[in-house]
């Protein structure tokens, strides 16, 4: 599960606390995404690995930095097919999330401990579907949820890895495999605009006709909703609630609605950002029809000759 989290200080892995560049482990290949000196900034600046001494291969003495090869055919039975190599393609579309915020939590379950417990929660991030992936840090205290900052608007997929207390995890993310979740950042509101709203004439003067034009990267399903009021600054009374964005929409005023009222369109994403648009000037609905009977008729004299 995912929750977004109330903008706080700083988190302790965040880039913002950065001083110097991380030691790479000896054990990884230096062309590998996860060994390249070169980290994105959204990651953790803080120590990721810890040098590997001259002569000790990895996992010899040095538990912490024992890394499961990326070699699919040396990966635990269990998990050879696990994580399969995949093509390049669109963010997968059932693993996306939406978010208004940078700071969020991805909750994890860890299934299948031994007897030598847990010895690191890592998570790993990447900003091109798969195509190279960066260890973004490790959660400390090792239990759901981990706590995750990113520094702007944008789409993140992440995978979690888990090691064992003597070291065993399954493999890292290879590249072309696809991330377990896809949050995509966005807090930017819809834009909307609302055009000349259309009275009807005739049998239909009761129609009022609502157009618009919303435009959003990440539109909600259901994306818009119509209010009015008699006053520019509300209260508003619905007309139509959250419905798929048809850009338009065409409003029987009934007998007893007012007279005199002005228009509010709302869009939101599916991040949960929200625009508005009210009509500048009243729209004045007039649905009385004038009536007129004779009451009496009156002769006109003639003025007299003398």
């Amino acid at each position: 599960s995912l929750t977004q989290s109330e903008p706080a200080t700083l988190a302790p892995y965040s880039g913002e606390n950065a001083t110097t560049q991380p030691t790479q482990p000896h054990s990884l290949d230096s062309q590998t995404p996860l060994a390249n000196r070169q980290l994105p900034s959204v990651f953790p600046q803080q120590k990721r690995f810890d040098q590997v001494e001259p002569g000790v291969q990895p996992g010899q003495g040095q538990v912490k930095n024992h890394f499961v090869t990326d070699d699919p055919e040396k990966r635990p039975n269990y998990a050879k097919n696990r994580y399969p190599q995949t093509p390049t393609q669109n963010w997968a579309a059932e693993r996306k999330q939406v978010l208004n915020g940078t700071q969020f939590q991805i909750g994890f379950e860890v299934d299948e401990v031994g007897p030598s417990g847990i010895g690191a929660v890592e998570l790993y991030i990447t900003e091109d579907n798969g195509q190279k992936w960066y260890k973004y840090g490790e959660d400390p205290d090792k239990k759901s949820p981990f706590h995750v900052e990113v520094p702007h608007d944008g789409i993140y997929g992440f995978s979690l890895r888990v090691r064992s207390g003597v070291g065993l995890a399954d493999a890292l993310p290879k590249s072309g495999e696809k991330p377990d979740v896809v949050i995509v950042v966005d807090r930017t509101a819809p834009a909307l605009k609302l055009n000349p709203v259309v009275q009807g004439l005739g049998g239909e003067a009761n129609k009022v006709t609502i157009s618009w034009a919303m435009s959003d990267q990440n539109p909600a399903e259901k994306s818009i909703a119509i209010n009015f009021s008699t006053q520019p600054g509300g209260p508003w009374e619905p007309i139509v609630d959250w419905q798929e964005d048809q850009g338009r929409f065409t409003w029987s005023v009934r007998p007893g609605n007012p007279s005199k009222f002005y228009l509010q369109v709302i869009a939101r994403d599916a991040a949960g950002n929200v625009s508005q648009e009210v009509t500048s000037q009243p729209i004045i609905l007039d649905l009385t029809k004038p009536s007129g009977r004779i009451v009496d008729v009156e002769v006109l004299s003639k003025a007299s000759p003398y």
